[in-house]
């Protein structure tokens, strides 16, 4: 079973819990046995970000580990703090909003095309991060709204992001509205900023450092609001 490795947690002794995300069941826990002990041959694989081929059987209480495959370490992530920062947040994330045994192919696409961009990124910032989080938002239905006013259908004066609402108000909407109070205020470059990270690839997302925490005021305001989960920020000693 093709799976990626998004947590362990320690269950025995020698026991571990084992999250996986797979293609065939989506995320799911496992037992992987004696994994802890010394002498495992699994231990080594089962590290967050990991891409295996994990034989799975059926237990009394859970679905147990019995071996785990290496299929790709993105070894070149794992050298550097930043890139691994950004591998294990978006696992992090996933491990938070995904629902158990759910298959979720294009998410899966996603997280793996993030991977491999990672690895092969000669620079990175905390900006991929927050585009793997719209990009997952939009994947689980979520895409917000950015071209026209998410209440009277306007396409001019777009100045608000209604989190609440999805998407983009205008200034009318937002003058009439006391629901949309809470609306936060953007300015030009924000708006293009916004569209870049939810639509554009990988490759084609740049974007200047002093905008970012904007983006990021934006990002988790709307995840607060539509995952109804706590999504934990991203590493603040990550630039």
């Amino acid at each position: 079973m093709l799976s990626f490795v998004l947590a362990r947690r320690d269950y025995k002794e020698s026991d571990q819990m084992i999250t996986l995300f797979t293609v065939e069941k989506g995320k799911i826990e496992v037992l992987a046995k004696g994994v802890k002990k010394v002498i495992s041959k699994n231990s080594a694989f089962l590290e967050p970000f990991f891409l295996v081929e994990a034989d799975i059987i059926e237990g009394k209480e859970f679905f147990r580990l019995t071996t785990a495959t290496p299929v790709e370490s993105f070894k070149e992530i794992r050298v550097d703090w930043q890139k691994s920062i950004l591998a294990g947040y978006a696992c992090e994330i996933l491990n938070c909003l995904l629902s158990n045994n759910s298959p979720e192919n294009k998410i899966f696409k996603l997280f793996f095309s993030y991977l491999k961009f990672l690895s092969e990124a000669k620079e990175v910032s905390r900006i991929f991060g927050i585009a793997f989080l719209w990009k997952l938002f939009s994947l689980q239905g979520y895409l917000p709204n950015l071209d026209s006013c998410v209440i009277c259908g306007e396409e001019y004066d777009l100045n608000f992001f209604a989190s609440s609402n999805g998407g983009l108000a205008c200034n009318n909407c937002k003058a009439k509205n006391f629901e949309l109070q809470k609306a936060i205020l953007l300015k030009e470059q924000d708006k293009e900023n916004l569209k870049m990270l939810v639509r554009n690839d990988w490759s084609e997302i740049k974007l200047n450092k002093d905008n970012i925490k904007k983006q990021e005021q934006i990002l988790f305001d709307f995840c607060s609001y539509h995952s109804q989960k706590k999504v934990s920020p991203l590493n603040p000693l990550l630039e």
